[in-house]
């Protein structure tokens, strides 16, 4: 805070030819204020730059965190269920499918028929599943 006023008193006795008194006490005022903000912001931007730099290793490990939370919990349980539902009714959609396994579900708390479908189209890409036989 002292640098700045300093400089903003050297600008001033720099500026001392030009302007009218109250010219100069604005200018001063305008330097003041410039000095304070870059004090305040300086400390937010390298927080943001240190916030923004670990942001994609911490989202990656998030993303694998939840792979293997699914892998482990509802995963099998719709997997099994797919394949016997397609196994039986290999006209259904993938739609239809998820639908199914939704209603089935033992748990009153079952992953989202749109989760759902996105492991089915996964699984049929993956050939774990077969595909809808169109009649």
């Amino acid at each position: 805070m002292r640098i700045a006023a300093t400089r903003a008193t050297r600008t001033l006795e720099m500026r001392r030819s030009r302007g009218t008194l109250p010219d100069r006490a604005v200018y001063v005022g305008y330097l003041w204020a410039k000095a304070e903000a870059e004090l305040n912001l300086k400390p937010l931007a390298k927080s943001a730059l240190r916030a923004r730099s670990g942001a994609k290793s911490g989202g990656a490990k998030s993303g694998a965190a939840r792979r293997q939370k699914r892998a482990e919990t509802w995963e099998a349980i719709a997997k099994e269920k797919a394949k016997r539902i397609r196994a039986e009714n290999p006209t259904f959609s993938q739609e239809r499918v998820a639908t199914e396994i939704y209603f089935e579900w033992p748990d009153t708390n079952p992953p989202g028929p749109n989760t759902l479908k996105g492991l089915i189209s996964r699984m049929e890409k993956a050939g774990e599943l077969s595909k809808r036989r169109w009649i």
